[in-house]
């Protein structure tokens, strides 16, 4: 991996970690079992981008001590990328990938830095710019903020969301 992708994932890991304790922690904590989180994405497998996912999921899991775990979702088995936005907001998935591309309707704001004239190039970096175009609308302006209400977004170069 290039060390600005481990930057990412450290940087997800560390501020991901008080956010999922603190939001599913209590009564799993009290019961004493493990908090299990369910990633669903559509990439097929352990594919080279998929690496990183893994990596943090057992990641989070030593941090915590196995407190929490996180149970992988390739390939759309749990559900099509097509549902992923009413799947992740419903509770069928605590993280998934969402495609703008698919849910461009429904996130039309959000949509607009994959707009071709914008000239991020479809490259790691063009992904990364708009990614980051993506968290500046979104801090930015309300309308955005109001687009993701049911939903975080963690990761914003795929934008990956979690349930809120």
């Amino acid at each position: 991996m290039k060390r600005k992708e481990y930057s990412i994932l450290a940087f997800s890991l560390f501020i991901m970690i008080p956010i999922l304790i603190l939001a599913f922690s209590k009564p799993a904590i009290a019961a004493g079992k493990p908090i299990v989180l369910k990633f669903a994405h559509t990439v097929p497998g352990k594919m080279s981008s998929t690496t990183g996912w893994y990596w943090w999921g057992e990641e989070l899991e030593k941090q915590t001590n196995g407190r929490i775990k996180v149970e992988f979702y390739p390939g759309g088995t749990l559900f099509k990328i097509g549902a992923a936005l009413d799947s992740i907001i419903s509770g069928v998935a605590d993280i998934g990938m969402i495609s703008l591309g698919v849910a461009e309707k429904r996130l039309p704001l959000l949509s607009v830095t994959s707009l071709p004239l914008l000239g991020f190039p479809d490259t790691d970096e063009g992904n990364y710019a708009a990614g980051q175009a993506l968290l500046k609308l979104h801090e930015k302006f309300p309308q955005v903020q109001a687009e993701c209400k049911d939903f975080k977004i963690i990761l914003p170069q795929n934008a990956y969301a979690l349930d809120s």
